[in-house]
């Protein structure tokens, strides 16, 4: 006879979108990403540790800096559009959206560091700063009490130690500013982010992780005869 013991069925996932904005943002990402590469290869006469990235906006080659911004804008909005609609990651939408505002803002306004008190430099700035703070709060988020939410698929060990990264340099970043070391601290903050964005494009794109590991009551079901 039939048992009578209730069948538990496997979590199920509300996605705010489909998988393929996830997988955009992770191609907007690598574009970003190979466009930077290529930057500092071809812009040789700005040394990488002292200047901030940017400064590749402007001069030679600037449009591929205004790229960068757009094609990150563009990704973490439609990352943003991908992420499950549950309570608990409604703040990491809303982070990835006023990240993406800032980036869209910064490719707009280019830094002008012949002039640090002009209007665009400022609006660069503010906007430029503010982005990568809410991304940072946003990659927080995801790895704390955003966690259970999302599927990492064993990588969150990765992700959490990409956004300590992360944050300690943009705690440190006003100590740094101006001096010898700011693009240094600026690369390694975008690289972590770069890392955390990736996964999380991952484990967002991958709705079928709902019966892995990271979800102990997936796929228990009672069949008994």
């Amino acid at each position: 006879m039939m048992s009578m013991t209730p069948t538990r069925q496997t979590p199920r996932r509300d996605v705010a979108g489909s998988p393929a904005y996830a997988h955009a943002a992770a191609a907007g990402t690598l574009v970003a990403m190979a466009a930077v590469l290529a930057l500092h290869a071809l812009r040789r006469d700005l040394e990488p540790a002292s200047h901030r990235l940017s400064e590749y906006a402007t001069g030679p080659w600037g449009w591929l800096m205004t790229l960068t911004f757009a094609a990150v804008a563009a990704a973490l909005w439609l990352l943003g559009r991908a992420l499950p609609t549950t309570a608990r990651l409604r703040p990491v939408r809303a982070l990835l959206t006023i990240a993406a505002i800032g980036f869209g803002l910064s490719a707009v306004f280019p830094t002008d560091p012949m002039r640090p008190d002009a209007l665009r430099e400022t609006a660069h700035t503010v906007a430029s700063t503010g982005a990568l703070m809410a991304l940072t709060a946003g990659a927080v988020w995801t790895v704390t009490r955003g966690a259970d939410a999302l599927g990492w698929r064993g990588a969150r060990g990765t992700a959490a130690a990409a956004t300590a990264v992360a944050t300690v340099c943009v705690l440190i970043s006003p100590v740094v500013h101006n001096s010898p070391w700011t693009g240094a601290v600026q690369r390694l903050c975008c690289l972590a982010l770069t890392v955390w964005l990736l996964l999380l494009c991952r484990a967002v794109g991958q709705p079928e992780r709902a019966g892995s590991s990271d979800h102990p009551d997936a796929g228990r079901l009672s069949d008994g005869m």
